[in-house]
């Protein structure tokens, strides 16, 4: 972990920023700030504003993995408050800052949820091969979270939501056609939830099928090694 009791140590992470900010063409940038030890509650705090300012003054809008529950020992909102809320969280562990503390905290947020959108190649936990098409088909929106945290639908400050792929398993071999593999069954059915929702009248089995024949094109496929 960075040693966020040296001042030296935040200096050195916006002078990263200060550099690289300027590639970003969007208006937001990811700090990460995630799993910090907890016994350090105050450091993280003063790093979380501090970093999170500092891209403001650099013109983009911070965002951040939610870990503001665990941090404040499971305070209510007002054991949070002063957290920067102008930064977008990324609700991805209900435990760490679920959808339902982090909006009512005041933040906007993104559903990331590890449960229900990780794949974390090789792993016996999460997704170790490709997420749950049918299960997402059948009973999953963006407003959808696990452990009965999901947010009313078309929350106000539901941004959206997204999946992630993590490579815990460092020493195993496996290369972008594999994870390509991992993630293709499911793209574009996430797609179509996190755009316009589930298609009327359309089994899981139809809806595939259709996603199937729109996903060949000449030139798809990677040629192999």
């Amino acid at each position: 972990m960075l040693d966020l009791s040296k001042p030296e140590t935040t200096d050195f992470v916006q002078a990263i920023f200060d550099e690289f900010t300027p590639w970003f063409r969007g208006p937001y940038v990811h700090f990460g700030a995630d799993e910090y030890e907890k016994e350090h509650a105050e450091l993280y705090l003063r790093f979380f504003n501090e970093i999170s300012s500092h891209l403001q003054a650099l013109g983009k809008k911070p965002m951040a993995w939610g870990s503001l529950t665990a941090m404040s020992s499971g305070a209510d909102a007002a054991g949070r408050s002063g957290y920067n809320c102008d930064v977008v969280i990324c609700s991805w562990n209900n435990d760490w800052y679920g959808p339902q503390a982090a909006t009512a905290d005041g933040h906007r947020i993104i559903n990331t949820n590890d449960e229900l959108l990780y794949i974390v190649p090789f792993a016996d936990y999460y997704h170790g091969t490709h997420l749950d098409g049918r299960a997402l088909f059948d009973g999953w929106e963006p407003h959808v979270f696990a452990d009965n945290q999901s947010l009313d639908p078309q929350h106000p400050q539901l941004l959206g939501a997204a999946s992630a792929v993590w490579n815990d398993m460092v020493l195993r071999d496996y290369d972008e056609q594999l994870i390509h593999e991992l993630v293709e069954p499911t793209f574009g059915l996430l797609a179509q939830k996190m755009w316009s929702g589930a298609p009327a009248g359309l089994s899981y089995e139809a809806f595939m099928l259709r996603i199937a024949a729109l996903t060949q094109w000449p030139g798809r496929s990677y040629l192999q090694p």
